[in-house]
């Protein structure tokens, strides 16, 4: 997705579906759960504890990002390598390409992703049409 890496490393091929599971956070979960210290290695679990979802251990950290606005705080945040999703139902899938992306809508749904993440595939949109919405209503918000 471009986030710079604050520390650690991004996925790599190495890191697949029956390989060890692993994470990237952000820097504010990082400093949420280990404050003033190294989250590389670490360890975490999605959702609730007690859950079947396995453990998954920190490999990168990255900066802290805006996501549905440019004025609210960033929020913790976990980041997944596609191919170890097979436990977790998450909320958004991000695809980063080259070509057209509505072009890719059907190979993204049919792609083997969890039902629950893409069921249905309802949302495309390009990365700078986001940006351009998430700009509209702070540029025509009256100054104090």
């Amino acid at each position: 997705m471009g986030i710079p890496i604050a520390r650690g490393r991004d996925f790599t091929d190495q890191d697949k579906g029956d390989s060890k599971k692993v994470v990237v956070i952000s820097e504010k979960t990082a400093q949420h759960y280990w404050p003033g210290q190294d989250p590389i290695g670490k360890r975490l679990k999605p959702g609730a504890t007690n859950s079947d979802v396995p453990w998954r251990e920190v490999i990168g950290v990255v900066k802290d990002v805006r996501q549905n606005d440019f004025i609210a705080q960033p929020k913790m945040q976990m980041y997944f390598n596609y191919r170890q999703m097979k436990d977790l139902a998450a909320n958004a899938l991000v695809v980063r390409t080259s070509v057209e992306p509505i072009s890719l809508a059907t190979s993204v749904r049919n792609g083997g992703f969890p039902p629950l993440l893409l069921d249905p595939v309802d949302f495309v949109a390009l990365y700078q049409q986001r940006v351009a919405q998430m700009q509209s209503p702070q540029a025509t918000t009256p100054s104090s």
